[in-house]
């Protein structure tokens, strides 16, 4: 009776359990059980990092909606040129910004762990978001959700305070959830798509392309029934009543475009910052070594790569000869910049073979791969034109179009299931280590700056009037330690404040601080002839890897652009330099002139010295 009463049970349990697992329920919960863990382990142990890159400013503009909720701008500010605004409005809609001031007036202060903590709900969006769209794609959603985790683009921003992890999140989510509604015909998804896109829109700029690529998938499959486009529509009258509420209360619009170091309408520009791009996308979107792997697997794929690393290894070859490269320069571009050739290929292949093969495009897998592209050569082309040079986080809202081109390039070619998977699970188990180390490197950059104003802190913070001369989590720190930054000579050109020139600057017996890899203007010639050394704090790299362009010489406009270089550990990795202000002040060198020159200061030559 017992064991008739046992199998009994367990019959009910298996009959249970096979509907459970026919409805594919079992399998989406624990993969997104998968996704939760994995995106713990890739943030918490960085929740710690200090504060940096322009990071400190989404926390100024999370702190001034405490005091004034909503507000779009940062009264008496100084920018990165320390040039003062009296009203100073960045570039991106504040949604951030506001979601962080609700955890600051919890801790009474930015802090650290509490900030990052918050912000790990924007990977697991994302991720969530990338599963679904690899099930959509016929791809797996689980890997196409780790690969996005992994990635050095995402892994490396989601330990820091900037838009554009919490943008791109939203953005994935925005297009996912659209997507979904377009193909079930729901009604409910499709309400649900609005708050998203324009969440999304209001996190950061970039995440406006969810209007064409929206508008494209529309286009693309042939609907046309005016409700698929209402969130479109919503969205962008949304955004248009943020941008006409700024220009009336605050009389300017957002920049749409940051001050481009290159100018991308002359064709030698733009051929420079298309190769820092592809080098970008080649070296970060995955480890390197997997994304070549995976395209031998294909005659024509291994060809442009096999043709793009002659071409590369050549130049960069005979730059290593010239000593314009260094060894690990030459190896790296030697690889990144082959790759992001290769990848790029890949789609503009795939893309021509959707676009002009009749059979293709009618298709759905044609109409699959014609929105991925769209949607890859969408985020290439306004990195390319309204950004200042190539970065992963820039590049980060194409990653996923890119990874579901490489799963899908997998899924095509690669016949035996266990050899796909264990691509698969190489690919994101070395882009992973890969993403680890890079994230180490930024944690330990990072953490020097809050020990570079820890030390000037404590050496400098009794003084009567001491000052900084830095940016990012150097001179954030600083600045909340009550040390007063020092204005740049630029206010002299781009003036943005009604204040009386010149502005108050550090008098004779003041002390001034700076590092020389977050430093990032020129003082007035009456500060910079009277500066006497002090002392000097030196900070050194013990990383596998470091970021260039870091005050070092070898930013990309110069020579060539990496995103990571080999950098064993010992090497200096930045000097904090403090200054007395004597009261007598020395001729200018002609070095020191030069820096003048550079930021536009013509009437340093004609300035009288004493």
């Amino acid at each position: 009776m017992i064991k008739e009463r046992q199998q009994e049970n367990s019959g009910i349990l298996k009959k249970i359990f096979d509907t459970f697992t026919k409805s594919g329920r079992a399998r989406t919960i624990s993969s997104l059980a998968v996704i939760a863990i994995a995106t713990l382990a890739i943030t918490v142990p960085f929740a710690d990092q200090a504060f940096s890159i322009d990071g400190p400013e989404t926390l100024y503009y999370a702190q001034r909606q405490i005091d004034q909720p909503f507000a779009q701008d940062l009264t008496d500010h100084f920018n990165n040129r320390g040039i003062l605004y009296d009203s100073f409005i960045e570039t991106h809609p504040k949604l951030l910004p506001i979601y962080l001031s609700l955890v600051i007036r919890v801790t009474g202060e930015p802090s650290e762990i509490p900030i990052h903590l918050s912000l790990i709900i924007f990977p697991f969006i994302g991720a969530t978001a990338m599963f679904f769209l690899g099930r959509r794609f016929r791809v797996s959603g689980l890997a196409a959700a780790l690969l996005f985790l992994a990635s050095p683009m995402l892994m490396v921003n989601a330990h820091t305070e900037m838009v554009d992890v919490p943008g791109t999140s939203l953005l994935i989510a925005a297009i996912a959830v659209f997507i979904s509604a377009v193909d079930r015909r729901n009604g409910w998804l499709l309400a649900l798509s609005t708050p998203l896109m324009i969440a999304a829109s209001q996190t950061f700029f970039q995440s406006l392309i969810v209007l064409p690529v929206a508008l494209a998938y529309l286009i693309i499959n042939r609907r046309f029934q005016l409700r698929y486009f209402i969130p479109i529509v919503c969205t962008g009258l949304f955004f248009g009543a943020y941008l006409l509420a700024i220009m009336t209360v605050y009389g300017q619009l957002p920049r749409f475009s940051y001050r481009t170091r290159l100018n991308t309408i002359q064709p030698a520009s733009l051929l420079v910052h298309i190769r820092g791009d592809l080098t970008v996308l080649g070296g970060t979107l995955l480890m390197p070594l997997v994304a070549i792997a995976g395209f031998f697997i294909r005659w024509t794929i291994a060809l442009v790569f096999v043709a793009a690393s002659m071409m590369t290894w050549s130049w960069s070859v005979v730059k290593y000869s010239l000593g314009e490269y260094s060894l690990s320069e030459t190896v790296l571009l030697s690889i990144m910049l082959p790759t992001g050739i290769a990848i790029t290929y890949l789609v503009l292949e795939r893309f021509g073979t959707a676009l002009f093969r009749g059979e293709s495009r009618n298709s759905r897998v044609g109409r699959d791969t014609i929105f991925l592209a769209v949607w890859f050569f969408g985020v290439l082309a306004y990195v390319m034109f309204l950004l200042p040079y190539p970065s992963p986080r820039y590049l980060l809202p194409a990653a996923p179009a890119s990874i579901l081109f490489l799963l899908a390039f997998w899924r095509e070619h690669i016949r035996r299931v266990w050899l796909r998977f264990g691509l698969t699970g190489a690919a994101v188990a070395l882009t992973l280590v890969l993403a680890g180390l890079l994230s180490l490197t930024a944690y330990n950059t990072a953490n020097d700056g809050k020990r570079a104003a820890e030390w000037a802190v404590e050496n400098y913070g009794d003084k009567d009037n001491p000052w900084y001369n830095g940016t990012f989590g150097f001179g954030f720190y600083l600045n909340r330690a009550g040390f007063r930054i020092t204005p740049g000579v630029e206010n002299e050109l781009y003036a943005r404040t009604m204040k009386p020139f010149p502005l108050e600057e550090p008098k004779p017996g003041d002390y001034i601080v700076y590092s020389v890899r977050n430093g990032a203007w020129v003082p007035y010639p009456s500060v910079m002839q009277r500066l006497r050394g002090d002392d000097v704090l030196l900070l050194y790299n013990n990383d596998l890897f470091f970021f260039p362009c870091s005050g070092t010489e070898n930013c990309w406009w110069l020579s060539v652009f990496l995103p990571y270089d080999f950098r064993p550990g010992g090497k200096l990795s930045d000097q904090i330099m403090a200054w007395r202000i004597d009261e007598t002040p020395n001729p200018l060198s002609e070095e020191q002139k030069e820096l003048y020159r550079k930021v536009g200061i013509t009437w340093i030559d004609e300035m009288s010295e004493k």
